[in-house]
């Protein structure tokens, strides 16, 4: 009896120290649909029909400036964040092309590179300057902005900082550095045209001097032809005054 008393008790104390069941777990809330069914997008940011958005990025990746040209950048890929670039890398190596915008990029320096094909040429390109917006924005491509509202999406096809800030494209940026260089292509032609001038000023007054130099030898020359002449003629005078006022003798008798 005892013992049968002791086992109700204890199984009374388990009961009441048992927790409380668990709710039951509600299911997660589902994403909302779009609001325009009509959107076209493969981007995380869904974007209505007529919106101006960037152009489709091919692949983002890592990359280490080792050559570049007037138009293109080689670069070391060292990660591709996102997108492929098979097809156009050979032994880790990818060519971008980027027309006027590479003066702005440097050797020796790490980029976020976006690239896209260019459909013409089948080769990656970038770029370093962001776009230009269109005069009118939405309103060129006959988009009413009350009805519609676009979402502003950043150009994944440029090429940025390993911070994420933009490359510096300034018209002068290019010039850092290079002050000498400058300074001489200013000075230089400068210098070349005063020498030119001055040589010019030189051989002007070098003909010059030789021109007085004949006149005066010439007018020498004559002087002298002049002076020679009236000696002689001085002297014929002389003779011819002589040989008048000289007596004549009379002739001999005798004969010669």
């Amino acid at each position: 009896m005892g013992v049968a008393c002791a086992v109700l008790f204890a199984g009374a104390r388990i009961d009441a120290a048992a927790p409380d069941p668990l709710p039951d777990p509600e299911p997660l809330p589902s994403l909302p649909a779009i609001e325009d069914p009509g959107a076209v997008s493969t981007r995380l940011i869904p974007a209505p029909v007529g919106c101006v958005v960037p152009d489709q990025e091919q692949a983002v990746f890592v990359g280490f400036l080792v050559q570049r040209d007037s138009a293109t950048a080689r670069f070391a890929i060292r990660e591709v964040r996102s997108g492929s670039v098979e097809g156009w890398a050979r032994a880790g190596f990818v060519d971008v092309g980027y027309g006027d915008d590479v003066q702005f990029l440097d050797l020796a320096t790490t980029y976020l590179v976006g690239t896209m094909v260019d459909p013409r040429s089948r080769t990656l390109v970038s770029t370093v300057r962001p776009a230009a917006p269109l005069f009118g924005g939405s309103d060129v491509a006959g988009l009413d902005t009350n009805d519609v509202e676009c979402p502003v999406i950043d150009d994944p096809v440029r090429t940025l900082l390993l911070d994420g800030t933009g490359v510096d494209s300034a018209v002068l940026s290019s010039l850092d550095g290079a002050g000498t260089k400058v300074l001489r292509a200013v000075v230089q032609p400068i210098g070349v045209a005063l020498a030119v001038l001055v040589g010019l000023v030189a051989l002007k007054l070098l003909a010059f001097a030789v021109a007085r130099s004949v006149r005066e030898l010439g007018a020498r020359s004559t002087s002298k032809k002049r002076i020679n002449l009236e000696e002689r003629l001085s002297q014929q005078s002389l003779l011819q005054r002589a040989a008048a006022g000289r007596p004549r003798r009379a002739p001999d008798p005798r004969g010669p």
